[in-house]
This record gives structure tokens, sequence and C-alpha cells, in this order.
């Protein structure tokens, strides 16, 4: 009778392997699990393009960006420019955002074999040691890659007054959208 059971158990275990993966909606190649206040829209130049929120972003694109507030955007070594198209932007966040640019990859493009797996398809590449150049204007000093079966992504991040795990956790919450028909 354990015998039967068990092999009772063994054939669902396998029949669940069968079922239907769960579909991923989204607009762009990949969705992710924003917290509140985040935005998703295209990629703009952080000094000055004011932030394309009604534009939205679909498959068209290869380039979006995932930040911490609906606010513009601007990171600079210490000097705010006193531009008219500058002041045109409006609200102007300098001193608490996340700025995530995910990129789609060209599929010949190869992820340093120096990079960290970090497990499930995603990578981290140290870029440079903690205070160095690489960070000048809030760029963190880490990118972060995400390989599927068939694309690649590129996440780089700008942060001020921010926990870099907020980024990650963002950046590991990548799931492939479903295309349904």
């Amino acid at each position: 009778m354990k015998k039967v059971f068990l092999g009772l158990f063994a054939l669902v275990l396998l029949g669940a392997g069968c079922m239907p993966s769960t579909a991923v909606e989204g607009d762009w190649f990949l969705a992710f699990d924003l917290p509140n206040e985040w935005v998703t829209v295209r990629q703009y130049q952080l000094d000055s393009e004011p932030v394309p929120i009604e534009e939205g972003v679909s498959r068209e694109i290869s380039d979006i960006v995932l930040q911490s507030t609906s606010a513009n955007v601007y990171s600079s070594s210490g000097y705010m420019p006193e531009t008219e198209a500058f002041q045109a932007l409006g609200d102007v966040n300098m001193d608490d955002f996340t700025y995530i640019r995910a990129l789609k990859l060209d599929e010949r493009r190869v992820i340093p074999s120096e990079s960290e797996d970090l497990g499930d398809g995603f990578y981290r590449l140290k870029l440079c040691e903690d205070g160095d150049e690489c960070q000048i204007a809030g760029r963190l000093n880490y990118d972060y890659y995400f390989v599927t079966e068939d694309s690649k992504y590129q996440f780089m991040v700008w942060q001020q007054g921010r926990d870099m795990d907020d980024a990650q956790d963002v950046i590991l919450s990548a799931e492939v959208v479903t295309l349904t028909e």
C-alpha cells in the first residue's frame, strides 16, 4: 500500500511539471515588480529631457527606464545648470531617486566572463571599487545582466539617497513577457 501511495504521489509530481505556466503580461519585453510610485518610461537624458510618461513603452523600443519617481531626474557632479531648457523641465529630483536604464541587447553580445552569477539568468559585473571614477554623478558601480533563452538585457543604475538593494530588487524581479494573440 505504501508503494502505491508513493507511486501515485510521484505521478502527481510529474504531472505538475506539465501544467501550463502563468502568462506574464506587459508592454515591453520584460515585466517588473515595481514598488509604489515607480514609473516605466522610454529612455531619456537625465540632464536635458522631460520624463516621457505620456508616451509609455512598447516593443518598438529597446531602451527603457525604471525610476522611483515620476519627476524628472537630474544627476550631475555637483552643479545645476541655469539654462532655460533645464528650467523648462519643471519638477526635478536631484537627491532621492533610483534610475535604472534597461536595454535589450543584441543576441551576439557576450556577457563579461568576470560577471558574478546571481542565479536564474541574472549576472552582476563590478565596474570599479566604491568611490572610484565610475560612480561620478550617482552611477552605481555595478551593471546587471539578464540572460533568457532568446534574449539578453543590461541594466545600468544611477542613484541618489537610495540603497543599492532597492535597484537590485527591481532588476531581479524581471520576468519575460508572454505575448498573447
